[in-house]
Order: C-alpha cells, then sequence, then structure tokens
C-alpha cells in the first residue's frame, strides 16, 4: 500500500519547516510507501524557499498556485496529482499531529472508504481550545450544516481526513467550492452516493494565528452551504 499526504500552506514559512520534519519523522518510522505533496497556494512570505532542504527527497513533491485560490482548491490540486492507495490532507498547523493517522488507517481498513479526523465525538481530545467566540461561532455552523445536508457528521471541518484514492478522485475532481466550505461538499456529495465518512475521535490544538476571517469566511460558507444543497 502506498500512502500520500497532502499539506495545503499559504504564507507558512515559520510553521512549515518544523511541521514538515514531523511529517518526515512519521513516515520514516511506518512500513507503508508513501510520497508527500506540499501545495503552495500562492504564498507571498518566501515559503518555498524554506523547502529546499526537503525537495532532495524524491518522495516529496511541490505543487504551486500562481494566486491564492483557497484551501479547497490547494487540497484538490494535491489530490488530483498524487498516486498512492490512501490519500490523507492534513493542515500545516498539524492542529490534528500527524500519528493520529494511524485511528484513521484502522477506520479504512475496518471498510470504510472515508475517515474523517473529529473534535466532538467522543473519545477526542483538545489540548488547546478556541476562544469562546469561534468555539460558540463553530458549534452554530456545525449543526447547521449537519441540518441542511442532512448529514450525521459532528464535526466536518476538522482539517484531517483520509480517503480512498478513487473516491477522493472522483468528487474532488469537479468539486464546485474552492474554499472553506469544500469539507462538507465532498462529504455531502459521497453521502447522495452512499458512501458515509467515518468520524474517528482525534487529539487537536487550536492555532493562534489562523487565517479565518470570522465575518467573511463565516458568510461565505454559509452562501456556499446553499449552493452545495441545490447540487443536483
Amino acid at each position: 500500500m502506498k500512502l500520500s499526504i497532502i499539506i495545503p500552506f499559504y504564507n507558512e514559512a515559520q510553521r512549515l519547516p518544523k511541521s514538515i520534519g514531523q511529517v518526515l519523522e512519521y513516515l520514516e518510522n511506518q512500513t507503508h510507501d508513501w510520497e508527500l505533496i506540499l501545495v503552495d497556494d500562492g504564498s507571498q512570505d518566501h515559503s518555498i524557499e524554506y523547502l529546499n532542504e526537503f525537495l532532495t527527497d524524491a518522495r516529496i513533491k511541490l505543487l504551486t498556485h500562481e494566486k491564492n485560490s483557497g484551501k479547497g482548491s490547494a487540497v484538490k490540486t494535491g489530490i488530483l496529482s498524487s498516486n498512492g492507495d490512501l490519500v490523507l490532507f492534513s493542515d500545516a498547523d498539524l492542529s490534528t499531529p500527524i500519528y493520529e493517522i494511524e485511528k484513521l488507517l484502522d477506520a479504512i481498513n475496518s471498510g470504510y472508504k472515508i475517515a474523517i479526523g473529529s473534535r466532538d465525538v467522543l473519545g477526542s481530545h483538545i489540548t488547546k481550545k478556541q476562544p469562546f467566540i469561534r468555539r460558540a461561532l463553530g458549534k452554530i455552523a456545525r449543526t447547521i450544516i449537519r441540518s441542511v445536508l442532512k448529514m450525521p457528521y459532528l464535526d466536518t471541518q476538522c482539517g484531517f481526513k483520509m480517503f480512498e484514492s478513487s473516491v477522493a478522485k472522483k468528487y474532488f475532481a469537479d468539486m464546485k467550492t474552492k474554499r472553506w466550505s469544500f469539507d462538507y461538499e465532498i462529504l455531502y456529495r459521497a453521502k447522495k452516493d452512499g458512501i458515509f465518512a467515518k468520524e474517528v475521535p482525534v487529539y487537536w490544538h487550536d492555532d493562534t494565528k489562523s487565517k479565518i476571517n470570522i465575518t467573511q469566511d463565516y458568510i461565505n460558507c454559509f452562501i456556499d452551504l446553499i449552493k452545495i444543497r441545490a447540487q443536483k
């Protein structure tokens, strides 16, 4: 089995080298073949200059967008370029530690085609909480997403998800949303085809350097939600 790990990033010069180091340490101590795909979503802080030391390994690829297109767009680029049997995407800050991948692998090995990390199911552990307003808005947003899309998942937005490659490429190939809403678009379309994800409890910590704009991004996500619900 070959595992593809996708890490999208935008202006992550300070955090990315440390995160990549942790990912590589994990990968070098497990038994699967692997590739690591880094997707630069139009960074303007010279993030790429900090990656040269890693790119000497042929298993590590760097893909770039000329301009910032959104997290969903970057994940899509990585997934469509992958050639592993399983594909995982992870946030660049590793809010979910990379070793939690083992829990998602267990879910896939038990028969699921999609496994998603969750901060809300029983057994999850948040080591550093978000500020109160972010937690409150997030809870409201997740409730609305479940209600509108009729999905059972308590947490669709944790940036740690694994797919069988064929499933990932099928749904990401014609994904309509480009930014933060892509997670629930993919899960919704899979659900419509009878493919349900296993929601897996993970460790997670808040990153105070989050790039989410609380007002505008939440408004955009709700607009996207209506568009996704209207998809045929």
